[in-house]
């Protein structure tokens, strides 16, 4: 069930790049029921994150949204401080560079009006999303493949998308599957 009228806002020190590569803005503690209803997340720059936010180019502006996304689906990562973490998938993104759009909380995740997004400057409906690079999903380690790679004439397919087929199939919730890989 979507919620239409709020988009998540996230402040955050990593890169597009990193963002890019692991299919989605992460390590968040946030309310999952709430955001697996929202349409779209936008990631603005914090400049001087309190953590090795990781490699990439991060030129943009502190307090610039830089990047928004289509949200997929909602994934648990970790426990930390008693507050469970979570990445938000992302299935496109578009590109923005739109200065000052942060609103001053300190907290880092918002749940922000749709109405308040335009007015900050983000026309949602204007803007033209790229589906997200090819990656083999995994909360600990991405790892990105190209998407014109095969393995044995098959065509590689993301942990996420395994997941959400089968939750299809069997009529649950991404959160109700389960992967585990041998090697």
């Amino acid at each position: 069930m979507a919620t239409n009228d709020k988009a998540l806002v996230v402040m955050t020190g990593k890169s597009r790049q990193q963002i890019l590569e692991e299919g989605g803005t992460g390590d968040w503690a946030l309310r999952p029921s709430v955001v697996r209803g929202f349409q779209y997340a936008i990631c603005v720059r914090n400049s001087y994150p309190n953590f090795n936010p990781g490699p990439g180019d991060r030129s943009e502006p502190h307090q610039a949204a830089f990047l928004v996304g289509k949200i997929l689906s909602v994934e648990h990562l970790y426990k930390e401080n008693e507050r469970d973490r979570y990445r938000v998938m992302f299935s496109g993104f578009a590109e923005v560079l739109v200065e000052g759009f942060w609103d001053l909380s300190r907290n880092p995740v918002r749940y922000m009006a749709l109405d308040e997004v335009a007015r900050r400057g983000i026309d949602l409906e204007a803007l033209t999303f790229k589906p997200m690079p090819s990656t083999l999903s995994n909360a600990a380690d991405p790892i990105a493949i190209p998407a014109t790679e095969k393995a044995g004439g098959v065509t590689p397919l993301t942990l996420q998308a395994a997941k959400e087929g089968l939750a299809a199939t069997f009529g649950v919730s991404t959160d109700a599957i389960e992967i585990i890989i041998k090697g």
